[in-house]
């Protein structure tokens, strides 16, 4: 057991040092920017400004290929159709009412089948719709009657895409500290190399920078969801054992 506890540490240690830091994209864009953190008097950009280039790459990132998911629980009320979705919500991606996916609609297509479908709340809600100003609010329609909220209690569920956190310090894990995104963490430097060279006026290199990082975008949006362990070519429809 002694003989095995050095190697127990170390294995603990490795395992919670896995994530790549804000740190360490910015120290991979230096190399290349030719800037350091420790000179003075060769450093050309500040620990800040790299971290504004590397919170606008992951902002881009996310929009880009949905990455960062969450979800909500909203419990909904007799005659009320809106309610207000958490402030980090991007778009959404699955909404569910008691456990039954619910289509998506917009207000052009609801004012196209019924002019007086905002005062409707005499009934089941089939479809939810989105608008984001001034806050992310969901709404219901129709709004649920008095009668099916007593008797079903109902419970709506919002998967949602949500913003990435802005990072303040080095020492943070970019895409809010998802472990699951470290093969792109990396990728970042590139943005943040692309800005530093646009700021300092090397629009050649900063092109090819920008290529890179565009290029790394296409394969997040190619590996990101993919299920090697999902076959549907495979199924069927078998009803035995």
């Amino acid at each position: 057991m002694k003989r095995l506890l050095p190697f127990l540490i170390l294995l603990c240690c490795a395992t919670f040092s896995f994530a790549l830091t804000a740190a360490d994209v910015l120290t991979r864009a230096r190399l290349t920017l030719r800037d350091t953190s420790s000179d003075v008097v060769r450093q050309r950009f500040s620990d800040a400004q790299l971290l504004n280039w590397l919170n606008d790459g992951q902002r881009e990132a996310n929009a880009n290929n949905l990455i960062l998911q969450s979800s909500s629980t909203i419990t909904l009320v007799a005659g009320t159709t809106e309610y207000v979705l958490p402030l980090d919500f991007l778009t959404t991606w699955r909404v569910t009412l008691n456990n039954i996916k619910l289509p998506q609609t917009n207000w052009n297509e609801q004012d196209a089948n019924s002019v007086g479908w905002q005062k409707s709340s005499n009934g089941i809600p089939l479809r939810y719709y989105i608008y984001y100003a001034p806050t992310p609010t969901i709404g219901f329609i129709p709004a649920p009657s008095s009668t099916y909220v007593t008797q079903s209690m109902p419970t709506a569920k919002v998967w949602y895409i949500q913003q990435s956190v802005d990072l303040t310090s080095v020492s943070q894990v970019p895409y809010n500290g998802w472990v699951q995104l470290q093969p792109y963490i990396s990728d970042l430097s590139y943005y943040v190399t692309y800005r530093g060279l646009w700021a300092i006026g090397d629009m050649d290199q900063a092109q090819q920078y920008f290529l890179e990082w565009q290029a790394s975008l296409g394969t997040m949006k190619t590996s990101i969801g993919k299920q090697p362990d999902f076959n549907p070519g495979f199924g069927g429809n078998r009803t035995g054992p």
